[in-house]
């Protein structure tokens, strides 16, 4: 105004001489202070600098287009090279683009694989079970409840006693048939080793003599599975006979 200019005139040399004057003294100022961050931030990294740069560029597309959106403000101003400032703007906008892009299939290549796989329950990353019973196919009618087996809830009533006298909690029994087992063949493992094995007959009665004592019965001569004791496995008709004779 003082030297004549119109408003608009007056307007635009302002803004050269101070919007132009402080980008002129500030972009270097930006430029050192980013270089001086990068430097610091990548102290504890493994990867050289050239590398550490690229992945501190280029890891966020948002800065990218941010930084295309900015560059674009700045070929608006007037007395800016428009057409320099709208291409570098336009180049840094379709790279961050891109990364983008890039970003989000990784991301949904990531939930594919997470629904594809699905969490594995502690149960079966364990290993191990504790106690192990196995049997033949012959036993399986005997562990199966719609065959009318009881002796799951045995197992179960027996834990339960012993907890209430002994104060012992036994661990779960995992109960499993085996074919390379006999057909009324059984099997206990602890912690994946076999402890004790033995065959059951059923519909049989396991009649336990002593040693010293000599009886004569019809059945199948076996020993007792806890302490080794003679035993014969007698059927239902033989069942008061073996009683009788003690």
């Amino acid at each position: 105004m003082q030297q004549g200019m119109t408003v608009g005139d007056a307007a635009c040399n302002y803004t050269l001489l101070t919007v132009g004057d402080g980008l002129v003294t500030q972009v270097p100022a930006l430029i050192v202070s980013t270089a001086a961050g990068m430097l610091i931030t990548r102290s504890t990294a493994s990867t050289d600098l050239g590398e550490e740069v690229a992945t501190q560029f280029f890891v966020q597309p948002r800065v990218i287009v941010t930084a295309a959106v900015i560059i674009l403000i700045f070929g608006l101003i007037p007395g800016m090279p428009k057409i320099s400032f709208i291409g570098i703007s336009l180049v840094t906008g379709a790279l961050g683009y891109a990364l983008f892009r890039k970003s989000r299939k990784v991301e949904e290549a990531k939930e594919e694989l997470s629904v594809a796989t699905p969490m594995e329950s502690v149960e079966t990353l364990l290993p191990l079970d504790l106690l192990e019973l196995e049997v033949g196919y012959g036993l399986v009618p005997l562990v199966d409840v719609e065959q009318g087996g009881e002796l799951l809830q045995r197992i179960k009533a027996l834990r339960k006693q012993l907890v209430l006298e002994m104060g012992f909690v036994v661990p779960a029994i995992h109960i499993r048939d085996n074919l390379q087992l006999k057909p009324n063949e059984y099997s206990i493992i602890m912690k994946g080793v076999q402890v004790a094995e033995s065959e059951l007959m059923p519909g049989h009665y396991l009649a336990i003599t002593s040693e010293d004592r000599e009886v004569k019965m019809k059945g199948i001569e076996t020993k007792e599975p806890a302490f080794g004791l003679p035993a014969i496995w007698v059927s239902e008709k033989e069942k008061e006979d073996a009683q009788a004779k003690g």
